[in-house]
């Protein structure tokens, strides 16, 4: 068809599907002229006014790009709710969707976008779009696919806050089921939020629905941080950069890119070492890279810091954590103009405890280079803490639960593991009991922080 327009409307439709126009189905030029005559106004005559004019203000010529189709997802899970389609959007168009049996149209019917909840089959949406041109019966067919649970698939062990789900349906019932040792509060919907335990295991989740019963299961891996080389680095002396903790990216260490950039140690792994210094050292640092170090403090006491640091220009920046709690806030590295020249940079009493387990260094401006950090113990009394105002538990040897005595107030606390990794955190009231049955046996340390005051207290899970 050509069709012809007046402002918007339709006044004038040709069919071009007659043989003697087909060349209307070519490539052609338009040509516009003022005819005189013919069998529409008849010939001229005594009456007719010459000379005549044709007024063209100007030709405007649309190409159309593609014809509208429908977008949306090309598959859906049995029930799935609130799933997208949508068209262009023009402000004359007018759209008439229509679901297929079992399915429903929430939201947006006489839009250009419209949310469905699907049904039980694969079938096909259809839409019924009205142009000032034309109308046209557009139609998008969608297949079913397996429920899929989405998440992480490896895990530190004992990690919290971990979040897993399935994609949300209508009339569905979910029953999750857990791996021995892994905890959650909520297991009867689409998301959950869980506590891993210290194993690997397999996820699954059973979800029940007018189309039937189905199952969905992941297996998740648990990598447990332990100590490069087996054992704890001593302090006082040195902590060598590139001997930070095994288990891998964001378990023992989070780096911004994949590989090793440099030619030192641990080439398979992402951490970006080097031969610098003697001792070996890190390089291509970026902010919000960190690491870990399982460390084994001797004695209570104050700790002078040396680190040896490199870089071609000034700017960057590191922090030092122990068992969570700042130890040396922002640091600006020390560099001399050089990734080769080493600088020693020192920060002076650091009070460490015995109980100390884990050291973190976390980069907040990047380009420095990080070798060996040395401590050396300068003093072995620490401000004392009145006897009475000390934290207790009771008792240290326990199966299901303690008690916190000698407290005022809510404190925060953190049950670590000897490895350095959080197992249990939360807050605590005066007097009251904490819950780790569910810890594995062994020895751990409970912090406890209120107002800038910090506790460590061993205690013993067993049975």
């Amino acid at each position: 068809y050509i069709k012809w327009f007046l402002d918007g409307e339709q006044y004038c439709v040709v069919s071009i599907t007659p043989d003697h126009l087909s060349e209307f189905h070519q490539n052609f030029f338009l040509l516009l002229n003022l005819a005189i005559g013919g069998n529409w106004p008849g010939s001229p005559d005594a009456s007719t006014v010459f000379p005549q004019q044709m007024w063209v203000d100007y030709v405007r010529v649309y190409q159309v790009g593609s014809a509208p189709a429908i977008e949306g997802p090309d598959a859906v899970v049995p029930q799935q709710k609130h799933v997208n389609f949508r068209l262009v959007d023009n402000p004359q168009y007018a759209y008439q969707w229509n679901a297929p049996e079992g399915a429903e149209i929430v939201a947006g019917q006489g839009t250009s976008s419209v949310w469905v909840n699907w049904g039980c089959r694969e079938d096909t949406l259809r839409c019924t779009l009205s142009t000032p041109c034309e109308t046209r019966q557009l139609t998008f067919p969608l297949k079913l696919k397996e429920v899929d649970i989405a998440g992480k698939n490896t895990v530190n062990t004992y990690e919290p806050n971990l979040v897993y789900r399935v994609t949300p349906a209508v009339n569905t019932t979910y029953t999750w089921i857990l791996p021995p040792g892994v905890r959650s509060e909520k297991t009867d919907s689409s998301t959950i939020v869980v506590t891993w335990g210290d194993t690997e295991g397999t996820l699954q989740v059973e979800m029940e629905s007018p189309c039937g019963t189905s199952v969905a299961a992941m297996h998740v891996a648990a990598r447990e941080q332990l100590p490069y080389l087996g054992k704890p680095q001593s302090i006082p002396g040195d902590v060598l950069s590139v001997y930070y903790d095994t288990g891998g990216e964001g378990v023992a260490y989070h780096d911004t890119d994949t590989g090793n950039n440099g030619p030192g140690i641990r080439p398979n792994e992402d951490v970006d070492t080097e031969d610098g210094d003697g001792t070996g050292n890190i390089g291509w640092t970026f902010p919000d890279e960190w690491l870990e170090y399982s460390v084994e403090v001797e004695m209570d006491g104050y700790y002078d810091l040396e680190c040896r640091t490199a870089g071609l220009t000034r700017g960057g920046s590191f922090r030092l954590l122990m068992n969570g709690r700042d130890l040396t806030g922002e640091k600006m590295a020390s560099t001399a103009n050089s990734w080769t020249n080493y600088r020693t940079m020192y920060i002076r009493n650091l009070a460490l405890f015995a109980t100390d387990t884990l050291l973190r260094l976390e980069v907040i401006h990047g380009d420095f280079n990080m070798a060996n950090m040395k401590f050396t113990r300068v003093g072995t009394s620490l401000k004392p803490t009145a006897e009475t105002n000390s934290p207790m538990l009771f008792p240290t040897v326990v199966s299901k639960q303690f008690t916190v005595n000698h407290i005022a107030s809510v404190y925060r606390y953190q049950v670590i593991s000897l490895t350095g990794v959080v197992v249990q955190n939360g807050s605590v009231q005066p007097g009251a009991t904490l819950e780790v049955g569910h810890l594995k046996n062994g020895i751990y340390l409970l912090v406890l922080q209120n107002k800038g005051e910090i506790f460590s207290r061993k205690f013993i899970k067993k049975g």
